[in-house]
């Protein structure tokens, strides 16, 4: 989109349109999930996103206090999918053992 012309700031208020909407429909199924880990890896994109966004001088700076939020971001998100689908597997499928 970006390419198109449509500012960073533009995309990210799209994503989290998105994102708030996909919250607001699917509330109580996320409820039963540890959404709290989704969150905090939401807010952590969200916090590069805007040290991103400030283009900051010193690029030493800029990279560590964006690219740490990234990196746990994408791992927090990454967990809490992980273990949102292997507790949908276990539900559904309970003859599986684990290895």
């Amino acid at each position: 989109m970006i390419r198109l012309g449509i500012p960073k700031l533009g995309v990210c208020l799209l994503y989290a349109v998105v994102l708030f909407s996909y919250g607001w429909v699917f509330q109580r199924e996320l409820k039963d999930t540890p959404y709290k880990i989704l969150l905090a890896g939401v807010a952590l994109l969200f916090w590069a996103i805007a040290i991103d966004s400030l283009h900051l001088k010193n690029k030493i700076l800029a990279s560590l206090l964006e690219g740490v939020p990234k990196l746990f971001s994408e791992i927090n998100i990454a967990f809490y999918y992980w273990y949102v689908c292997q507790c949908f597997i276990k539900r559904y499928l309970p003859n599986i053992q684990e290895t």
